[in-house]
């Protein structure tokens, strides 16, 4: 039983760290590398990181530029279906 609880609380901090892990490793490779300017259109393969209750989470998706912005927002789930991220902001 001990061994289990272990586990459990192991794989909850592995999962949270996993979570910041992702900003980090994105953060990074943006301040290596910088950023170029984008195309309009659709332009899938992308990853979303976002903050949601005081923990970044990230996800892959794609998102549609026009005029050299980002209009909409889709997260990519299970089955490569997608659903529009509401914006909170």
């Amino acid at each position: 039983m001990k061994i289990i609880f272990i586990i459990m609380i192991f794989s909850l901090v592995a999962s949270s760290a996993n979570a910041q892990d992702c900003f980090d490793r994105l953060q990074e490779a943006f301040d290596t590398r910088g950023a170029n300017p984008v195309a309009d259109g659709m332009h899938r393969n992308v990853y979303i990181s976002y903050f949601e209750d005081g923990a970044s989470r990230c996800i892959s998706g794609k998102v549609r530029v026009e005029d050299s912005k980002i209009v909409s927002v889709f997260l990519q789930y299970d089955y490569d279906t997608y659903e529009l991220m509401d914006a909170k902001f």
